[in-house]
């Protein structure tokens, strides 16, 4: 059985999505600052090969002080997660956020549909922030992208044939959200700005919050998602 390290997941990405189009680095007073609070693998990516773009804009690598307001949105008020608790360091075309938690620990917020969810360390990655969380995260959402719209069309592939590539600050995004009308057919999707999209649909709809159990021993399939709460300021 092969067993993989840290450094073969890092050359895994680099194989795979490096560079990045729309490349921009962080400054040294940055990485200063997260030195202490990502794993150095991260970190060397950012140094390395930077923010943006992979695989025609399916998942961007970001800086995390740009989802800032979006989570300040979000958990305002929230009696279990804070904003500051939270590192989110990639999303996706549609907005989904992929943020690391610590002590191999991360959470999904999809303000699209509504859902925040989170999860203990996996335990195929039991003593590694980067794989399991950094690695995890950045790998599925620049490689897989089968969300599909309620008549089964492919929503990433349609958007970038009709709409365009994404330009950086840019996901595409349902006009109007799918929490106004409850539908989500493709040509009712626009270019719109990652944080003003973002934080306006957190803004319409508090998230439900959801834990994420993995299967016992020798169960099947791959987890239970069990809806507990909303997110924000309890009653």
């Amino acid at each position: 059985m092969t067993v993989y390290t840290d450094e073969d997941w890092y050359d895994d990405l680099v194989n795979d999505y490096a560079p990045p189009a729309f490349q921009s680095f962080p400054t040294d007073d940055q990485i200063v600052y997260w030195r202490q609070r990502i794993p150095e693998l991260m970190l060397r990516w950012w140094t390395e090969q930077g923010w943006g773009s992979l695989n025609n804009g399916k998942y961007w690598v970001c800086d995390p002080e740009q989802l800032r307001p979006v989570l300040e949105e979000v958990f305002a008020g929230d009696p279990e997660f804070r904003a500051d608790d939270l590192i989110p360091f990639g999303y996706n075309a549609l907005g989904m956020i992929n943020a690391a938690m610590g002590q191999g620990r991360s959470m999904s917020i999809d303000l699209l549909f509504g859902t925040v969810t989170w999860q203990g360390p996996q335990e195929e990655f039991p003593e590694s922030e980067f794989s399991g969380v950094y690695y995890n995260g950045i790998a599925i959402g620049a490689h897989r992208f089968e969300w599909k719209d309620e008549d089964d069309i492919p929503i990433f592939e349609w958007a970038l044939k009709n709409l365009g590539p994404l330009q950086p600050g840019e996901i595409y995004g349902f006009v109007p959200a799918y929490s106004v009308t409850g539908d989500y057919p493709v040509r009712n999707l626009q270019k719109v700005p990652l944080v003003e999209h973002l934080v306006m649909l957190a803004s319409l709809s508090p998230p439900t919050l959801y834990d994420y159990v993995m299967p016992e021993d020798g169960e099947p399939g791959f987890g239970t998602l069990i809806p507990r709460r909303k997110v924000g300021p309890q009653p």
